[in-house]
């Protein structure tokens, strides 16, 4: 897949709310670690972020689908499944549909910049989006790389700036990596969604009235 960047599929008010709620209410732990190298618990690697996740199914199991939905201790997991059918509905019409696997968020201050790494497999889907409370210039960095050959831009490797709610589209198999902002005590946040490739068949139930075919098998 080439690289994707969609712009302004989510209202600024509500881009404002989901980084407050990430920055005053969510739980993070420093155990984002990048390419991780060191055994039996895989502590060390080439990064270490903040970190946050959300939902987690990666068999597509409807008993942890619905055991999710069910957990009082998750109650921001139906606005991020929404987020999710915002995303499928509004920006996925030309390209293969996702089956939701994981939400997971990051968190970088200042000096956290990122290193290259994969997210997942070839028949994978990552949705990464862009976020901040504090008002961003286009000299405070913030911005994402992504390794390869394409035609987003000519060089070999995209730098592709920082912009409130920016969505970032790509095969998981692809190297990538962010910075933090050039300046102290400003959070970088970055929401990602993760979605296993869907292969359409013909006994799937695929329309709007109900996308259950997008959390379980």
């Amino acid at each position: 897949m080439t690289i994707r960047i969609h712009d302004n599929v989510f209202d600024k008010v509500f881009l404002d709310e989901m980084s407050l709620w990430l920055m005053h209410d969510c739980n993070w732990k420093a155990d984002n670690v990048a390419n991780r190298r060191s055994q039996p618990y895989g502590i060390e690697g080439s990064h270490r972020l903040l970190g946050s996740m959300f939902y987690t199914n990666n068999e597509l199991s409807a008993e942890e689908y619905y055991r999710a939905l069910n957990n009082d201790n998750n109650n921001k997991l139906s606005e991020f499944l929404n987020m999710y059918e915002i995303l499928q509905n509004s920006i996925q019409s030309d390209v293969q549909q996702c089956m939701l696997q994981a939400i997971h968020a990051n968190l970088q201050f200042y000096g956290m910049n990122g290193t290259f790494h994969l997210d997942g497999q070839v028949d994978q889907t990552v949705f990464i989006i862009m976020l901040a409370y504090h008002e961003i210039t286009s000299d405070m960095g913030g911005e994402f790389y992504h390794e390869r050959s394409g035609t987003w831009t000519t060089s070999p490797t995209a730098k592709i700036p920082f912009k409130q709610g920016r969505i970032i589209e790509m095969t998981a198999n692809e190297t990538h990596r962010a910075d933090a902002f050039n300046v102290p005590h400003i959070p970088r946040f970055s929401l990602k969604f993760t979605g296993l490739n869907h292969i359409s068949t013909s006994n799937t139930n695929e329309n709007n009235t109900n996308s259950l075919w997008r959390y379980i098998k």
